[in-house]
């Protein structure tokens, strides 16, 4: 059957549209024919439902509604397109609905029934004070209910502060459907508090007392200090607002509050600059109050008034009294710490110096030192005056007490001392003499040279010699001089091997550089640049001089050899790729016996054969190590050494009992530079494909042997001589 349906006399369809099957019969001889048949599919008719409303409260109804045909059946009975439903519950209702070809379809429709909500409301509390809250609460039986109070709340909870007993209602509200409550809440009055306080203002430390009343009889009283009578004493220590709390027999509550000024003491401050101070010193004695208009009054003879300077020959202990203008007093007191001076010294090491000498200058006496001449901080200076110099000391203790001391350093003069050479530098083994011109009255020489003013040195290495000269006052003082040692030119020209008159140029060096160079050939003096082209063969003699204190000069002899003159031959390759090129090389000049080197053959004989088309040096090198090269270009065959030409066997037996060569099916053939070898079967698969002329078809296909018959293949195929060529045929597998 067609479609897929499979094979057999009788066959089930269940097509979604009317289609058209083909049936093909095959007889014993294998002849076929075919029918059709073509089966019908009428839709079925699309039947929808709805009910207005879809959703109802407890007790309500809805009207069902189906569309889409002409005959319809309901699941309550009912045969027409609309019925009217009552639910008592949320209810799934099914119509089927039927078409003129007699096609069902059916449709649902779901009506969703809420309950009604059953609304409860309490009141927390139920009794309040005038001014007072409740909290008024909706519950139902149903979670989601949404609550509108008659107050214009929206929330299961409100708040309410009624002035005087009040009835409430709530409408609970779930899925459209409603109940409703009421809660009532009692108001009780406030009891009106009024106090006194006596005295209503104090000292402090002082005592007042506060007494309470009210509009309400038998209201009791709370004060906010604890205390639970009408009257209560109080003793704050500043001004203090008092609060009582009448509460009446109902539990209402009435709130006064009464003050009570406390006017505070003062709080005397004493204060002295300095409050410690060296013998002899004065300090100003400041007294304050944090009450403005307070009067002050010093102890002893000192008498009234903020501020007092005072003098005290040791430690003394003031005392003052503040009183401000409510008569409230307190005293206070101030110390003066009187500190004694400290006795400054200063001794040093040595007190008489020679120019450029230093002496360590030392204090004593005091916690802290600060010297003159910008030498700083310290129990010790160490100090190197030009001249004579005095130095002053301050010292102190840590209360800031000082002193001071001074101490002079007397400083003589150190001589004046040069040293002369009569040559400076010298060559290695040379003399020089040194002269010393100064104001000593004796020196000493470095090296053990002794104590004469002048002396005669002959260093062999660069040398610093100093001389110490002393004074009348036996200050001395030094001079150097460096006496330079410079080496001996070595002019000593180094060897030259063999030289070959086709050399450009070459460099000549010596022992020691920075000399000049001349003779025939040198082309650069200062280099030393000497060029066997320029000056041909030939024996010539060049000089080498270092000029200066301490040159030197040299000679040398160089010979200039003939070089050989090497030409090369080749004779072509015959035909492509033969590879039978030659090539050959004649020497002309130089001196014999010559040696060859071909590249990149690598061979060293003078002619070199078989050779591939390119391009071939040859170096020849005479016995003086004299060279030449020379190029050659061997060019490649130009024609064929044969008939280009390919081969395939039509047939191959691959079954490893055989003749080898049927084993595999390979391209044969003359002249071939690349091939493209594919094979396919008879479907159209590719079995084989291969561009290598040496890889062979073994006749298996994915692993496996291939069919026996017949397979068909593609060859595309570049000859040497340029030629390209697609072909097509037959192979035939057997085995």
């Amino acid at each position: 059957w067609s479609g897929g349906l499979g094979s057999g006399a009788s066959i089930t369809v269940t097509p979604s549209a009317t289609t058209t099957y083909t049936v093909t019969g095959t007889d014993a001889n294998g002849c076929e024919n075919t029918a059709e048949i073509t089966v019908t599919v009428n839709p079925l008719p699309t039947v929808t439902a709805t009910a207005s409303p879809a959703t109802i409260c407890n007790g309500s109804t809805s009207v069902l509604t189906a569309n889409g045909t002409d005959n319809y059946s309901w699941s309550t009975g009912g045969n027409t397109s609309s019925i009217t439903v009552t639910p008592s519950a949320t209810t799934t209702y099914t119509v089927t609905g039927t078409d003129a070809n007699g096609c069902e379809n059916t449709a649902e429709i779901t009506v969703t029934v809420n309950p009604l909500p059953t609304v409860t409301a309490t009141a927390s509390p139920a009794t309040i004070c005038n001014g007072s809250t409740s909290v008024l609460t909706a519950s139902s039986n149903i979670p989601g209910t949404t609550y509108s109070w008659d107050t214009g709340g929206n929330t299961s909870s409100i708040t309410v502060t009624p002035s005087a007993t009040t009835t409430y209602t709530v409408t609970g509200t779930s899925a459209g459907c409603t109940g409703t409550a009421t809660v009532s809440v009692t108001v009780n009055p406030l009891p009106t508090v009024t106090t006194l306080a006596s005295p209503a203002a104090i000292c402090n430390g002082s005592t007042s007392v506060l007494t309470a009343s009210s509009n309400i009889p038998g209201t009791t009283y709370s004060w906010d200090t604890g205390g639970n009578t009408a009257s209560i004493t109080v003793t704050p220590s500043a001004t203090t607002t008092y609060t009582v709390t009448g509460t009446s027999a109902a539990g209402c509550t009435g709130t006064a509050t009464v003050s009570v000024t406390v006017n505070p003491l003062p709080t005397v401050t004493a204060s002295a600059n300095p409050n410690s101070v060296c013998l002899g010193n004065s300090s100003i004695l400041n007294a304050s109050s944090d009450i403005p208009g307070t009067a002050f009054e010093w102890s002893g003879t000192l008498g009234s008034g903020s501020t007092k300077t005072v003098t005290p020959i040791s430690t003394t202990t003031y005392s003052v009294t503040g009183t401000t203008p409510f008569g409230c007093s307190s005293s206070t007191s101030i110390t003066i710490i009187v500190n004694a001076l400290p006795i400054t010294n200063i001794t040093t090491s040595s007190d008489t110096i020679c120019s450029g000498q230093s002496t360590i200058l030392t204090a004593s006496g005091a916690d802290f030192y600060s010297w003159s001449h910008s030498l700083g901080t310290g129990l010790s200076q160490t100090v190197s005056p030009t001249s004579t110099t005095i130095y002053t000391v301050t010292g102190s203790f840590a209360n800031g007490c000082s002193s001071t001391a001074t101490i002079q350093i007397t400083v003589n003069p150190i001589p004046n001392i040069v040293i002369n050479a009569s040559n400076n530098p010298i060559c290695f083994g040379d003399s020089t003499t040194l002269n010393v011109i100064g104001d000593a009255m004796q020196y000493s020489w470095s090296h053990s040279l002794g104590s004469g003013t002048t002396i005669t040195v002959s260093p062999i290495n660069n040398t610093t010699y100093t001389v110490t000269g002393t004074n009348s006052y036996g200050c001395t003082n030094s001079a150097t001089i460096y006496i330079t040692v410079n080496p001996n030119a070595d002019a000593t020209i180094n060897p030259v091997g063999n030289l070959c008159d086709n050399q450009s140029l070459i460099i000549l060096t010596a022992a020691t550089s920075g000399g000049i160079w001349s003779g025939e050939g040198i082309t650069n003096p200062n280099t030393g640049a000497f060029s066997p082209a320029t000056v041909g063969t030939g024996t010539y003699t060049v000089t080498y001089m270092i000029s200066g204190q301490c040159g030197d000069t040299d000679t040398i002899t160089i010979t200039v050899y003939p070089s050989p003159i090497a030409t090369a031959y080749a004779t072509d390759e015959t035909c492509i790729n033969a590879f039978d090129g030659t090539a050959w090389v004649e020497v002309t000049g130089g001196t014999p016996q010559y040696s060859y080197l071909w590249s990149p053959s690598s061979s060293t004989s003078d002619s070199i054969t078989n050779l591939v088309p390119g391009e071939y040096h040859v170096t020849v090198t005479d016995i003086n190590n004299c060279s030449d090269i020379d190029t050659v270009i061997v060019k490649p065959g130009t024609e064929d050494c044969y008939i280009s030409h390919i081969y395939i066997p039509n047939i191959f037996a691959p079954n490893g009992r055989g003749n080898p060569e049927n084993e595999y099916l390979r391209v044969y053939g003359k002249g071939i530079e690349t091939i493209d070898f594919t094979i396919f079967d008879r479907w159209g698969n590719k079995v084989f494909h291969t561009t290598d002329i040496n890889v062979g078809w073994d006749g298996t296909y994915k692993g496996e042997p291939a069919l026996v018959g017949d397979y068909t293949y593609v060859i595309k195929v570049s000859y040497h001589n340029g030629n390209n060529e697609t072909l097509r045929g037959h192979i035939y597998l057997v085995r």
